[in-house]
């Protein structure tokens, strides 16, 4: 009986401990149907991409930030698309060695690691991979994190520090905290510091307390406008001392428009102070030297308008200084068919084209009288901008009469040198062959001999024409401009050397553009000009190899006609480009050059309001350029 008991006893403990056993694995049962609750909605509901692979590489289970990132639905990827399917082909070889690796050793293969992700659009994405194996199978869980953006940032900020690291002025990047996390080699060393002992300090140990409240004050404009470009700001060294700078920020956002740092670039202007003093100081004795030159001397804002004239201006002009306070411009002492020029001149100046020297108009004084003169003008620069003119005016009448007498001494010059290869060589014999050509024509000879007879008087005009052309030249003639065809000019030219070009086996291509337009122009002394290059030419053709080839064209450029006079002489020295056109320089022999030709023709052309000039290399000939204003079609009406 007692046994029974026993038994039952037993019994009633173990059906006790087989319900509380079953309340547990209830309990049990709860928790992992809660944790798997808990589990799938951190995998549905966490920001990066989560997939499950099977041992086969098969995706078994994605969430929907998965479906965002590939570009497939859930649909299309559970259990009939590969992991292999959305790797970078550059990338899959390694990725299967790191599946194969962690099913043989999960220690062996990387758990994060970057790999290249191809979407449904073919798009490459930047993509931060965990994987791990799912304890007690052969399956992974992989968390993927598109690092697209951050890739291309983490670039962009490469590139910038690579270029700010060797930039001449300070470049920093600093928190919203004021904290620097960047600063250039540059940014350190203006304050004392290398760049390890600023990154990570507080912006305010370059600052004085009084400037801090001042760079307090554009932080709080920079956090609402979003930059601020070129703002004075004193900066303190290491030791202690202050300079000034230049300083212009940004400020950076993230995709949300919140701030995330600020970036600036700084530059030390204490030698830009120096020189801004050193420049006043230099104005000051410039007023004081300009009173005492007997030049005239003025300065023009960018409109012309003058802001200084020394008193020899007001002198040769008539005016007073009140006339300039009250607003005098500066083409208003021109006279008004040179107004236009000097407004084209003044732009060409303000546009940085440099200095325009020896630019010859008519002045027009405040009674009305005028007089010749050249000014050199040049920019006036204030903080890399051009805020005028500065310009010095010569009254050029004397050496407007030198020249006129210069002109004739070379034209007379050139005469005699004509003469001799031309007037010994025609005039003896013209006379005789014009009057008995004549004489014979008036015979009754066979008609095959009047036709040679005629050739024969018709050549003999010719040639007493070249005569006439020469007795013309060599003239004095007024100095009066009218519409003026070079190509006419040029073919005169030729027929007075004709001659000694056939003796010493000069050859000419003369490339004359048809319809060309006229200039207003002296022509005697277009004349003067071209014989002037083309005798220089064919000397220096015939020293360099007793022969030669000139080549002459004549084009329209805009509003200008250019006559181009190429030879293959020895060419010039590079030192001498610049020094052809001065008075009295000459490479010729003793004798043989006075050195005032090409000085003369300067003069001329640019009293036409032309431009000549040259360009050469030695040992491969010149290029001599004259360039002319053409008329208008009125300039020529009233020119006829």
């Amino acid at each position: 009986m007692k046994n029974e008991d026993k038994t039952k006893e037993q019994l009633i403990r173990e059906l006790e401990e087989l319900r509380r056993r079953l309340a547990e694995l209830e309990e049990e049962k709860e928790t992992l149907l809660e944790s798997e609750n808990r589990y799938r909605t951190i995998f549905e509901t966490t920001a990066a991409a989560n997939i499950i692979i099977e041992e086969d590489m098969t995706i078994s289970l994605v969430n929907r930030q998965c479906e965002k990132l590939s570009g497939y639905s859930k649909e299309e990827i559970e259990g009939k698309k590969r992991w292999t399917e959305f790797v970078a082909s550059s990338d899959l070889e390694r990725m299967k060695e790191y599946h194969r690796l962690r099913r043989v050793d999960p220690d062996a293969a990387p758990m994060q690691y970057e790999f290249r992700l191809v979407d449904r659009s073919g798009n490459v994405k930047d993509i931060l991979v965990n994987v791990g194996l799912i304890p007690g199978t052969k399956r992974s869980v992989a968390s993927l994190i598109d690092i697209t953006e951050r890739k291309r940032a983490e670039e962009e900020i490469r590139k910038f520090k690579t270029i700010a690291d060797q930039a001449p002025y300070g470049v920093t990047i600093s928190n919203i905290e004021g904290e620097l996390v960047y600063v250039n080699k540059t940014y350190a060393e203006m304050h004392g510091y290398s760049p390890d002992e600023l990154i990570g300090r507080h912006c305010s140990v370059l600052y004085t307390e009084e400037q801090m409240k001042t760079v307090q004050k554009l932080r709080n404009r920079l956090l609402q406008e979003g930059n601020f470009p070129g703002e004075e700001v004193w900066h303190k060294r290491r030791d202690g001392t202050v300079f000034p700078t230049l300083m212009s920020a940004h400020l950076v956002r993230d995709e949300s428009g919140n701030p995330l740092y600020l970036t600036a670039s700084v530059l030390d202007i204490t030698e830009r102070r120096k020189m801004e003093e050193a420049l006043r100081h230099s104005e000051e004795r410039f007023r004081e030297l300009a009173e005492l030159l007997p030049e005239t001397v003025f300065e023009t804002d960018r409109e012309g308008k003058l802001t200084f004239a020394n008193r020899n201006a007001l002198e040769v002009f008539g005016y007073s200084q009140k006339d300039i306070d009250d607003g005098l411009y500066s083409f208003q002492m021109l006279v008004p068919e040179d107004r236009e020029r000097a407004r084209e001149n003044l732009q060409k100046i303000l546009n940085s084209e440099g200095m325009l020297g020896g630019i010859e108009y008519t002045a027009l004084r405040k009674d009305g009288s005028t007089f010749p003169a050249i000014i050199y003008s040049s920019p006036i620069i204030r903080e890399n901008e051009v805020t005028g003119t500065r310009g010095i005016l010569t009254d050029v009448s004397a050496h407007k009469k030198i020249q006129e007498q210069l002109i004739l001494t070379d034209r007379l010059a050139s005469l005699g040198e004509l003469a001799s290869g031309i007037a010994h060589e025609l005039n003896n014999p013209l006379t005789s062959i014009i009057g008995f050509s004549e004489l014979l024509l008036s015979k009754d000879v066979p008609d095959h001999v009047k036709e040679d007879l005629k050739v024969i008087n018709k050549e003999a005009l010719r040639t007493a024409g070249i005569v006439k052309n020469l007795l013309a030249f060599a003239r004095k003639h007024p100095e009066t401009k009218e519409p003026v065809n070079i190509n006419d000019v040029i073919q005169q030219v030729l027929e007075l050397r004709s001659y000694e070009q056939k003796v010493h086996n000069i050859e000419v291509d003369a490339q004359l553009a048809p319809d060309l337009p006229k200039v207003m122009a002296n022509a005697f002394q277009l004349q003067q000009v071209f014989l002037n290059i083309i005798i220089n030419a064919e000397y220096f053709m015939i020293e360099a190899h007793g022969k030669g080839l000139l080549t002459i064209t004549t084009e329209r450029m805009g509003n200008m006609v250019w006559a181009t006079f190429t030879d293959d002489g020895p060419g010039i020295a590079k030192e001498n480009l610049q020094r052809v056109f001065n008075p009295f320089f000459t490479t010729k022999e003793v004798g043989k050059g006075t050195g005032l030709g090409l000085s003369i023709c300067h003069g001329i052309v640019t009293e036409h309001g032309g431009r000549i000039y040259v360009e050469s290399e030695l040992g491969k000939g010149a290029t001599f350029i004259v360039e002319l204003p053409a008329t208008s079609s009125d300039e020529e009406e009233g020119g006829r």
